[in-house]
């Protein structure tokens, strides 16, 4: 079985997905990319979809400043959805927060792998790719 990326991105504006999802259909074939602008759709949908193992690597994309849960009470809830779905991430946060500390508390956090600034570049998704 041949390795592809699905990439899942959580963010409340609707441009921001619009530029990921073309940013990213564009600089990779093997890619699949389902964006929500809610977040509660998007946890319903990763906890009905990666209960189970699988091969392919999961890169989610998810935004700190939302009005109904935050990113940060989406990184508690997908923790609560237990380890056999949290392992399957790769979660970066993609925020235009300017606070140090959202950026300290991305970091210090064992289940987000990086911080990213957006908007999200071709540079940087290459390195996600890589």
């Amino acid at each position: 079985m041949n390795t592809y990326f699905e990439f899942i991105i959580i963010d409340d504006d609707p441009l921001n997905n619009l530029i990921c999802n073309t940013l990213i259909k564009g600089s990779c074939s093997n890619c699949r990319v389902t964006s929500f602008t809610y977040p509660q759709r998007a946890l319903l949908h990763i906890k009905e979809n990666y209960q189970a193992e699988g091969e392919n690597k999961i890169i989610v994309l998810l935004d700190i400043n939302m009005p109904l849960l935050t990113g940060w009470e989406v990184l508690d809830e997908l923790r609560k959805a237990g380890n056999n779905i949290i392992n399957r991430l790769n979660i970066y946060i993609l925020s235009s927060s300017v606070d140090g500390r959202d950026m300290e508390k991305a970091h210090r956090d064992p289940n987000v792998v990086d911080f990213i600034s957006k908007p999200l570049r071709k540079d940087v998704l290459n390195k996600l790719l890589s």
